[in-house]
């Protein structure tokens, strides 16, 4: 009985490791994918107005896919990961750049964690 517990916790374990790992991979993207559209944000005055338009949508598209994303896997960080990558359409290079260093600061402590593990 104490081998079949055992056997069981084991593949658990493992899952909150992969799971953790995920929204590792999650921040780092959203951070990314935020930096960019802020920096689009940013450059919108100096570049035309149909490239930032085309450049501002696909980012957040990728924002929102990823938001799905970590909806979907379910580690502990998943949730806030999610409503940082889920962007308002007026959102500002400053609210841009704020949801970027929210998402630096979830990286960091999972990377901290994992390194801990």
């Amino acid at each position: 009985m104490r081998t079949l517990a055992f056997a069981l916790v084991l593949p658990l374990a493992a899952c909150a490791g992969s799971a953790q790992k995920q929204d590792l991979a999650n921040a780092g993207k959203a951070r990314s994918l935020l930096a960019e559209a802020s920096l689009i944000a940013e450059m919108a005055p100096r570049t035309s107005a149909t490239y930032t338009a085309q450049m501002r949508s696909a980012a957040l598209e990728e924002l929102a896919a990823l938001a799905a994303t970590s909806r979907r896997a379910g580690g502990p960080d998943g949730q806030a990961i999610a409503a940082l990558a889920t962007v308002p359409a007026s959102a500002d290079a400053a609210s841009l750049r704020g949801r970027a260093a929210h998402a630096r600061a979830i990286e960091q402590r999972l990377e901290a964690g994992l390194e801990g593990s």
